[in-house]
């Protein structure tokens, strides 16, 4: 058994499938620290922007006549409607609502809290849905800890015993982090569990990293992918990562094979993404908090110029 994990078979309602899991105590601190860091839902009252036809230059002006907050605003009666409609989206927490009228997606998360956040990366067969999943990765706060979980098809058969024990842990959670998990992983999860006939009731909130990294870090960067990003950004070496590439073939080996040094580097490559993004999370609040410019983003560009 490898450092750390404790192991055992999993079975929900006649499916099986590996689970995997260890526990670092204290590590949902530093997660609670970036969401500590985020500006507080209550500064979306001073985003007149928010309100349909107000753009920076009737902002000015009316930040300029004493009218600052959205409260001012719907007292006036050219403003009243959409002023009262953002008010009670603010107050309903209706994030799709406030996300089409431009609010920043850092100001969002302050709505939730570090217990409802989940971070996820899938390993599959193949970058089709026609082919299966066999690794479920999460990692999320449980009071103090963080908790990492690596849900495991030790066959092609145990791709459904996977889901349903994903199914039920993912409703826990109405927030979800990935890298590239909005057009890939969680479109992939809910088609598989189609296919499977396991469906998945599960809309949480997305924040796709990859979308921030590129904005804030990608002028610097080679390219964007994690490992990338893991090694410039973040300072974490990971020399003995194995290429994604090579994931679905060793999957099928170990399946073949049953041996279990063949898909210990997948596992090791989950897990190491899984933290990855959790420290990049962590980076991007604290420069969403500190403003443009700030944190690591010169750090960076030091790097690639050396």
């Amino acid at each position: 058994m490898p450092d750390g994990w404790v192991e055992r078979e999993l079975v929900e309602e006649g499916q099986t499938c590996w689970l995997r899991e260890r526990r670092q105590e204290g590590g949902a601190l530093s997660l609670a620290r970036a969401f500590a860091v985020l500006p507080p839902p209550e500064r979306l009252y001073s985003h007149l922007r928010l309100v349909y036809r107000i753009g920076p230059w009737r902002e000015a002006r009316l930040v300029k006549d004493g009218i600052n907050n959205l409260w001012h605003l719907a007292r006036e009666s050219r403003w009243r409607p959409e002023a009262q409609r953002v008010l009670a989206a603010i107050a309903h927490r209706d994030l799709l609502e406030l996300s089409r009228r431009g609010a920043g997606p850092f100001d969002l998360l302050a709505f939730f809290r570090p217990e409802e956040a989940l971070f996820l990366d899938l390993e599959t067969c193949g970058l089709s849905s026609t082919q299966p999943l066999f690794l479920v990765g999460v990692a999320f706060a449980e009071g103090a800890d963080l908790v990492v979980r690596q849900y495991l098809a030790r066959s092609y058969e145990e791709e459904a015993g996977v889901l349903k024990a994903v199914a039920k842990l993912l409703p826990r959670f109405s927030l979800v982090f990935s890298y590239n998990g909005r057009s890939f992983d969680h479109p992939f999860l809910r088609q598989r569990s189609l296919i499977v006939q396991e469906p998945l009731d599960w809309n949480p909130w997305h924040v796709d990293l990859l979308f921030f990294t590129r904005r804030r870090f990608g002028a610097y960067l080679p390219d964007c992918r994690l490992f990338t990003v893991s090694r410039m950004v973040l300072g974490q070496a990971r020399e003995d990562d194995l290429p994604g590439s090579l994931v679905p073939e060793l999957y099928h080996r170990f399946v073949a094979e049953g041996d279990w040094l063949i898909i210990e580097p997948v596992l090791r490559h989950n897990d190491a993404d899984l933290m990855a993004m959790i420290a990049l999370f962590q980076e991007l609040a604290s420069g969403a908090a500190a403003g443009p410019g700030a944190s690591g983003t010169a750090a960076v560009a030091g790097a690639v110029g050396k």
